[in-house]
């Protein structure tokens, strides 16, 4: 049988997946309605995580996000990858460039009822600013 931590981990491992395979409808069985993303300016909600997904992966067609490590804690789970793709479209203020990149990521992610709730992360921006600039 599962223990609750294995069960965090496998959800969030479902929820890279369904990204990757752009399979943004998969959130609504995962993802809590009011979940909170924390990205500064970015609405509550799941249907606002899917909006963003949605025009991350328009700007980043190939964009993948191989997991390294994952450690779970109670109802959190920390999860430490990378982000690779190809910057083909516009996303927000960052006009298209066609650069590759590979960054580092950090997310911590909360559970609630085995759905993903709330999300922090640190992104290695530096490194992405100077891939786009190459």
């Amino acid at each position: 049988m599962a223990t609750d931590l294995e069960t965090n981990k496998a959800t969030v491992r479902q929820f890279f997946g369904a990204v990757e395979r752009r399979d943004f409808k998969e959130f609504d069985q995962i993802v809590v309605e009011n979940y909170a993303h924390n990205i500064q300016d970015m609405p509550i909600g799941r249907e606002s995580l899917k909006g963003y997904f949605s025009a991350l992966c328009g700007a980043i067609p190939d964009l993948t996000m191989p997991i390294l490590d994952l450690i779970s804690e109670g109802d959190t789970v920390m999860v430490r990858n990378r982000v690779r793709g190809t910057h083909q479209g516009d996303f927000g203020p960052l006009k298209a460039t066609g650069k590759t990149f590979d960054i580092a990521a950090f997310h911590l992610y909360r559970l609630k009822g085995g759905r993903l709730a709330e999300h922090f992360e640190v992104v290695d921006m530096a490194a992405l600013q100077a891939h786009l600039r190459s």
